[in-house]
């Protein structure tokens, strides 16, 4: 049996690992962490092992279950909203649809977000989240950093890591490197 995988397995410190010329719209299963601005714990907290959603984090959650809808050809599997970051593995398929949620604008989305991307399935979703807390929780400030990180995973033992260490991740939260009190 391998080691259990860790942080760095899953996106290499934090450094962008996008391929070059690598297509985001190709059916695959990728591995998403994506943190709040300054990694502030603002969706909730852990205790005793078990991650508790407050109201920034229910919408975060309710907001990433909606992205079928607004990208039908995407799969949702296992993730995890923590206190200042959301780890998901999420499938696309190769159909083009609608990204309804907060739509790609031409000249605002930047060069290289292809709509149907798992670019632009990310920014849907950040907006979303951003309009939602902003509207209905009169909450101002800025809720993502920017950018989010990934990892292309190969079917079998990397999607088993990844759904692992996302299910492992609330037992895991004191000595995760994201955890800004942690003794690591």
């Amino acid at each position: 049996m391998s080691d259990p995988p860790t942080l760095d397995d899953l996106h290499s410190g934090h450094h962008s690992t996008r391929l070059k010329k690598f297509d985001y719209i190709q059916p695959a299963c990728y591995f998403v962490t994506i943190c709040s601005q300054n990694r502030k714990c603002i969706f909730g907290n852990v205790q005793k092992n078990q991650m508790f959603l407050n109201g920034l984090g229910a919408i975060v959650q309710e907001c990433w279950l909606q992205i079928p809808t607004h990208f039908p050809w995407t799969t949702l599997r296992d993730f995890v909203v923590m206190p200042n970051h959301i780890h998901a593995i999420i499938q696309i398929g190769c159909q083009l649809g609608r990204s309804n949620a907060a739509p790609l604008q031409k000249g605002n989305a930047g060069p290289h977000v292809a709509p149907g991307s798992l670019g632009a399935i990310v920014r849907s979703f950040k907006g979303a989240v951003t309009k939602r807390i902003h509207g209905e929780l009169g909450v101002s400030r800025q809720v993502w950093q920017r950018n989010y990180h990934e990892k292309l995973l190969r079917p079998g033992q990397e999607v088993a890591n990844a759904r692992m260490y996302i299910s492992e991740n609330p037992q895991k939260w004191q000595r995760d490197q994201e955890n800004p009190e942690s003794s690591s």
